[in-house]
This record gives structure tokens, sequence and C-alpha cells, in this order.
């Protein structure tokens, strides 16, 4: 699956490190500089480094962490097709089901191929979000023309005031 990036994970309250290791794409994965799946992987190693980690409530089938928002993204160049790591840390997290933290995905030389800065996730039930693939048309704003009042009318200048402004007269070469 080519959204199964995570091959080992290191952990700790507050904190994770997962080796990634690409999954089967059918294009390879070629035409990505950083592919969905990995992003995804990354977001995931985020939700590792929560305290208690396996015997909390967010990881069960019925409830599932969606991206909320990002403070910050850093890319420095496209992955060369080795292992990479991804370390997260935790910033701050809720009972309620909000984590916010650091993401740095490394290559194997260790130098820095992205950066999130304040990622925050958000736990949500899974049936919210299952349905809403469905309904893509419903995401878009809609044109809609609403009638208004006309505006006031305004009142005419009288000659001496005009005189008084300063005029800017654009014209072509026809008079126009």
């Amino acid at each position: 699956d080519e959204f199964r990036w995570i091959a080992k994970v290191r952990r700790r309250d507050g904190e994770a490190l997962c080796e990634m290791r690409p999954g089967p794409a059918p294009d390879g994965g070629s035409k990505y500089q950083l592919h969905p799946g990995l992003i995804d992987s990354c977001f995931q190693t985020l939700g590792l480094g929560l305290p208690g980690w396996g015997s909390l409530g967010g990881f069960t089938s019925e409830k599932i962490y969606i991206p909320l928002s990002v403070g910050g993204v850093c890319f420095n160049g496209p992955c060369d097709g080795g292992r990479l790591w991804c370390h997260a840390r935790l910033r701050e997290f809720s009972e309620e089901g909000l984590i916010v933290g650091d993401l740095r995905l490394l290559d194997e030389a260790g130098r820095v191929v992205a950066e999130f800065d304040a990622l925050c996730l958000r736990l949500v039930d899974r049936t919210a979000v299952s349905g809403a693939a469905e309904n893509v048309s419903e995401w878009l704003y809609e044109v809609r023309w609403e009638a208004q009042p006309p505006p006031p009318a305004r009142q005419a200048a009288e000659p001496g005031e005009v005189s008084a402004r300063r005029w800017l007269i654009l014209a072509d070469g026809r008079g126009v």
C-alpha cells in the first residue's frame, strides 16, 4: 500500500522517530517531490509521540486524527529514494483530542528534507469524514446574487468647487 511508509518506530512520551520506506506506487512516485503517502505517514508519526500511546482512544477504528492547520512548511529538496527518517516532537496535546507538534523529515545522511512547524491534528469520529469525498461539490462556495438597494444619489458639484480640485485627463490620438 502506497500510504504505508512506516517501517520502524522508536518512541517515548513527547516524541517519536520513524524509519520511512516507500510502499509500492503505481507510478513509482516519480511525479511527487514529497509523496502523499510519505506526508501522511509523517503526520502519523506525530501521534506516536503521545504520552500513553496505545492506550488512548485516538488509535481505534472509530476515531482518527485529521490535519487541521500547519504553522509553516519548509521544503529543502526532493528525496533521493533511499531510507528516510521522520522525527516528531509534541508541543502540546489535550484530552479533547488536539495535538500540536513539529516534524522533521531527514534523509540517510541526516540532511533535512522537509519540516512542518506547529502541525495541528484533531481527533474526530471516522464517520464524520468517511462520506466527505462523496459530496465534493458541496465543499465549494456558491455564486449567488442578492438584490441590494441602489446607493444614495450624489449631488452635483457647484461650479466653484470643481475648479479647486486637480484633474488628470487621459486621451489617445483620436481624442478618446
